[in-house]
Formats: C-alpha cells, structure tokens, sequence
C-alpha cells in the first residue's frame, strides 16, 4: 500500500505542479491582457479626443458655411436697410435724414464675422444697388487719415428705391418681396 500512496503522492505532487505552471502561465496572460487594455483605454480617450477636435471643426465649417451663404447682395442690403432704419429715426426725432456707418460698425451690423476685406466690397456693392452717389456714398479714406471710410446715407437729397435687389427696404425689416 505505500507503494500505492507514494504513486497517488507524487501524482498529487505532479498535478500540483502543473497547476502552478497554469496559474503563473494566467497570471503572465493576465498581465499581458492588463496591459493591452490600458493601451486600448489610452488610444481611446486619443480617439475622443481627435472626434472632439473634428466636432469642433465641423462647427466651426458649419458656422462658416452659414455666414458664407450670406451673398455679397444680400449683405448690402442688410447695411442699407439698418442705415435706412437710423435715417428714419434720426428723422423722427426731428434731427437730419442722415446716417453714416464704418467698417467696423458694419462688421457688427453683419453680425461680428465678416472680415473688413469683405466689408469695403459689400459698401461698394450698396452703392451700387441703391445706384445714385448722392443718397448712398461710399467715402473711402487713405489709411493715414484720422477719418474712417464709411458708407453715408443722406435721405435729406433723396430716397432709396423702394425695393432693392428683391427685399423691400422701407419695411421696418428688410423682407424678400413676395414672403409676406
């Protein structure tokens, strides 16, 4: 019987280690695997942080595209509209028809994102479309002079066009005609 025992003991034994070797081998798998999520965890939060980025660029695009969908036109009118609407009231409270407006009160009225070299062609693009110099003037000053270039509305000479390129100009807002 002992030789018995003896065999169980050392099968025992040799089950026993092969258990150790499988529990080191899976503690060596463990850590590989370990480490191969908090590189995957790592190129992840990388991988948020580039789509963040490009959400952010396509924002940006979109806003973009918005402001770009604005034509050269339709910018000008909004100038001679907001003009028209300050002549109007400085005519109602019994001061001259007149008002003027620089480039960077234009970049305010167009809502604070368009560039001044978008500006001066947008004024010369109003005094075209209102088409007489003396209601609408774009006054250009050589960069040395303390005056500001601007765009001049005098309604004490005459009177806009009632419509403009489509947009009726004496509504309190311009309007595209026909979308009442």
């Amino acid at each position: 019987m002992s030789e018995d025992l003896e065999g169980k003991v050392k099968d025992l034994e040799a089950s026993i280690d092969d258990a150790r070797f499988l529990i080191d081998h899976l503690g060596d798998r463990v850590d590989e695997l370990e480490e191969e999520l908090t590189e995957k965890d790592q190129r992840i939060r990388e991988l948020k942080q580039t789509v963040e980025s490009l959400e952010d660029r396509d924002r940006l695009m979109q806003e973009v595209h918005r402001n770009a969908a604005d034509t050269p036109t339709k910018r000008a009118v909004r100038l001679i509209q907001t003009l028209n609407n300050e002549a109007v009231t400085n005519g109602q409270a019994g001061q001259e028809e007149h008002a003027t407006m620089t480039a960077r009160e234009a970049m305010k009225c167009l809502g604070g994102d368009v560039s001044r070299p978008t500006i001066y062609p947008t004024f010369d693009r109003a005094v075209e479309l209102v088409g007489d110099d003396d209601v609408l003037e774009y006054r250009k000053e050589d960069r040395s002079s303390p005056k500001k270039s601007r765009l001049i509305l005098d309604l004490e000479v005459g009177d806009l066009p009632s419509t403009i390129a489509g947009y009726d100009i004496r509504c309190p807002t311009y309007e595209q005609k026909g979308s009442r």
